[in-house]
């Protein structure tokens, strides 16, 4: 019998390298981080050539915060890389100054490009096919940091992410896991500063990987020259969400809908009803992304920017 295909795993296991997927999940995942060097070897550029990116950071169309600059641990003030759009009567903030963005940059503050599965075809498969394996949604965002410069200060992150260095180096301190799989309620405060001595300090050059959990506090600079790193983000569905979306199906089974008094009055359990929510489970973890699982539980496809070009074919002469 053949073994059923892993959706998204190749994706995954790119980033992994020489560690296994069981291995990763096993030991590294939301538990500690995992370096994974590409040896001078390996390459990423095929995810955001170099080219297309140049070309994504002259466009006059983009608009906050799809572009956002941060620079020794502060956000950047909008409107000193922005100006108002204007048409007719139509009046709206933050269109991206690309001029204003190149000066920032030039002042040590780190470009970060939000977002990119949106804009880049490659970024949005390699996106699509991670978001299949974790059954949630992937974001993907640049960071182009300046020589000798810190975008932003020790913090951790309520998502789980993968940093992949492109152009030169970035060195990273990692420090003691702050709070154990945070919620996104649970964000970074400046008022509880990060504990500690660093546990770890790594400096990644082009086609190494780092992987981060969620909670676990980290901080990067350059050295004397300038660095691009895609940061991978990861939010994949809890038990919680998947059970949550399960019990709107349960409303249509009419086993569930009603009281359990045999349980509470006769200490007897419902066999018949228990079978059922234990076949919604399984059938959940047996279709995948497929349509026969509840709506709120499938994974949101990434439109390839790609593909949008078909929509418009023999139309335009």
């Amino acid at each position: 019998m053949a073994t059923p295909q892993c959706i998204g795993c190749p994706a995954l296991q790119r980033l992994l390298g020489a560690t296994s997927l069981k291995v990763f999940l096993k030991h590294y995942w939301e538990q500690k981080h995992l370096l994974v060097s590409g040896n001078g070897f390996q390459s990423y550029d095929d995810l955001l050539p170099l080219i297309e990116f140049e070309a994504f950071l002259t466009r006059n169309d983009v608009r906050f915060p799809a572009v956002q600059i941060v620079k020794d641990g502060q956000n950047v003030a909008l409107n000193s890389y922005a100006r108002e759009l204007r048409i007719g009567s139509y009046v709206s903030d933050g269109l991206i100054d690309m001029d204003l963005v190149a000066e920032a940059y030039r002042q040590k503050g780190t470009v970060v490009a939000q977002l990119l599965q949106n804009s880049f075809p490659s970024l949005a498969e390699f996106a699509q096919e991670l978001s299949s394996f974790i059954l949630g949604k992937v974001d993907v965002h640049a960071f182009l940091t300046p020589s000798n410069a810190q975008g932003l200060s020790a913090h951790y992150d309520t998502a789980s992410a993968f940093l992949i260095q492109l152009r030169g180096a970035k060195r990273w301190r990692l420090y003691e896991m702050q709070i154990e799989a945070p919620t996104s309620e649970q964000t970074f405060s400046d008022s509880i500063p990060v504990r500690g001595e660093p546990i770890a300090d790594i400096t990644l050059t082009p086609g190494d990987v780092l992987y981060i959990p969620r909670g676990l506090p980290h901080s990067g600079l350059t050295f004397d020259k300038e660095s691009l790193h895609l940061t991978v983000v990861l939010f994949p569905k809890s038990w919680i969400d998947i059970f949550s979306s399960l019990l709107e199906e349960c409303q249509k089974e009419e086993d569930f809908r009603k009281a359990p008094f045999e349980f509470t009055l006769f200490g007897e359990t419902n066999v018949k009803t228990a079978k059922q929510w234990r076949t919604l489970v399984e059938r959940f973890l047996a279709s995948g992304i497929e349509s026969g699982i509840p709506q709120k539980a499938r994974v949101s496809q990434i439109i390839s920017p790609a593909s949008r070009r078909s929509r418009w074919h023999g139309t335009l002469k």
